[in-house]
């Protein structure tokens, strides 16, 4: 008889649970709150880059992180005098791992219509114009560069989402993601 324990294939994720816990159960004795968040990153850390593996392999990770990251819109955290909310951070991973995942796909994304062609057009024009015209280049910058968040999850949508069976297996994934949750 085979014991299953010897021969698996994955790691014993044991060490990292372990560091995991270890850092949460001590963040909050810390006084310093640099060293407290320092704590909580490096808790977090395994969970973020075994995220960002997922999101380099499958496309619906990227549709299903879209979704959870909009239906939260209530989080945000205060970083550097900005207002960072759940779907930056997941504008950001999805802005490093959307070349990955294109290396890795042998079919091409979809062709652009019109509107994503206008919807360029005004993203550029609106930092452009933050740029050069602009009686406070910083601020209407910073501005610009939120709107642009915001608008890029359509453009990796349109990526991600190259097919209509997709699309909507990640939807239904995200849909009973919530319903258990709820």
């Amino acid at each position: 008889m085979n014991n299953l324990s010897t021969s698996r294939t994955v790691p014993d994720p044991t060490p990292v649970l372990f560091l995991i816990a270890i850092s949460l159960a001590l963040a909050p004795l810390v006084a310093d709150k640099s060293a407290r968040w320092l704590l909580v990153g490096a808790a977090l850390l395994p969970v973020g880059l075994w995220m960002f593996q997922w999101l380099t392999t499958s496309a619906e990770a990227g549709i299903a992180l879209l979704v959870v990251a909009a239906a939260i819109p209530r989080g945000s955290v205060d970083v550097g005098g900005l207002n960072v909310r759940p779907e930056h951070v997941a504008a950001g991973l999805l802005c490093l791992a959307i070349p990955l995942l294109l290396k890795r796909r042998t079919q091409q994304p979809a062709v652009w219509i019109y509107a994503d062609y206008a919807l360029a057009a005004y993203v550029g024009l609106n930092i452009l114009s933050s740029l050069v015209v602009s009686p406070a280049p910083p601020q209407t910058l910073k501005s610009s560069m939120q709107q642009l968040l915001a608008i890029l999850p359509y453009f990796f949508l349109r990526v991600l989402a190259d097919d209509e069976r997709r699309l909507r297996r990640a939807f239904r994934a995200s849909s009973a993601a919530f319903s258990r949750a709820a």
